[in-house]
């Protein structure tokens, strides 16, 4: 309440779409219709509460598991993980070997930083309730072959080779995961390293919107997507704003009448892009936006009920992905959100 002007500017208010498990640092939620960014803690005493809760920890699939990183990443989702950032990249030396700079002593060392540069990883850092230890227990035992007899049912036992080829690197106990900096807010594009894995090349773009990534669907819409045929060749976790979104969706403005919310939906949290291929080559573009389905759910439930949108979309705005429309669209929005 204003004392002076004897008016009231600022009251308690009620918002929707925000749940509890939202708010932590590094997040972005939406509070009608805007965009904000959690940096950090007020005060101390909130810092313990949240962090004894909530901690972040960083996973990596390796290469020699990337053929079921679908199925990875719907086992995380179902375990009650939320993905804070992902990427799927290619490390070399320098990069690997400053992921892995606290284990430079050990004799291992030379092994582990090999074991993520001979093919493209999926690198997420993931927050969850004693998210380290937990982490740790779904990944199972370091050796597979003793991951396979005492949790069999962990992701090294079911993907794994050997100790080093083990399928999944989960932060170790009583590491500090800002491991995740080495790899999502370091600028390694300097030089000739490149760590996108995008071919660029008969691809077409699926962005899993933020409803279905905020309610554990990415995994279970990368399952079906790759159970069709298609290969998901890059990904990325992606805060869109709404400068950036109003002009993606620009050829909608004066055609949809659900332009502004498409724009709010996008804008409501992270979403996920992904570059998809096929063996279809060219006709990879039109062949996907049939799986995708029709833009409202309801009417691909009744005319295509195995696509995309009948299966995990829930209306015309929370209709689970977008994907390019244009053909000649294709790989300038691939480039732009990959």
């Amino acid at each position: 309440y204003d004392i002076k002007n004897r008016r009231l500017f600022l009251k308690r208010s009620k918002v929707g779409g925000i749940e509890k498990g939202d708010i932590y640092v590094g997040n972005t939620i939406k509070i009608f219709s805007r965009p904000f960014l959690i940096t950090d803690y007020a005060n101390a005493h909130t810092m313990r509460i949240m962090e004894t809760k909530t901690q972040k920890t960083c996973g990596i699939i390796k290469p020699e598991a990337m053929a079921k990183k679908s199925e990875i990443i719907r086992r995380l989702m179902e375990e009650g993980f939320k993905l804070c950032q992902l990427r799927m990249m290619k490390l070399n030396n320098k990069v690997a070997g400053e992921f892995f700079s606290g284990y430079r002593d050990s004799r291992e060392y030379p092994a582990m930083v090999k074991s993520l540069t001979k093919g493209p990883v999926l690198a997420m850092e993931l927050l969850g309730n004693a998210g380290i230890s937990r982490l740790l227990e779904v990944a199972g035992p370091e050796e597979p072959e003793e991951a396979r007899r005492s949790a069999p049912n962990s992701l090294r036992a079911l993907y794994g080779i050997d100790k080093v080829n083990n399928a999944f690197y989960a932060t170790p106990s009583g590491s500090n995961p800002i491991q995740a900096g080495v790899l999502f807010e370091t600028d390694w594009t300097n030089g000739n390293y490149n760590p996108c894995t995008a071919v660029f090349n008969n691809s077409v773009l699926c962005i899993v919107k933020p409803h279905a990534v905020k309610d554990g669907l990415l995994g279970k819409i990368m399952v079906s997507i790759e159970e069709n045929g298609y290969t998901i060749t890059a990904m990325k976790l992606v805060h869109m704003d709404i400068i950036n979104t109003e002009e993606f969706y620009e050829v909608y403005r004066d055609v949809l009448p659900e332009y502004s919310g498409m724009v709010t939906e996008l804008i409501s949290g992270p979403c996920v892009a992904m570059e998809i291929t096929s063996p279809l080559g060219e006709m990879t573009a039109v062949q996907f936006r049939k799986f995708v389905g029709p833009l409202d759910p309801d009417i691909a439930k009744q005319l295509r009920p195995n696509t995309l949108r009948a299966l995990y979309g829930t209306n015309k705005l929370q209709n689970g992905v977008h994907v390019t429309d244009l053909p000649e669209d294709r790989l300038l929005e691939v480039s732009i959100n990959i």
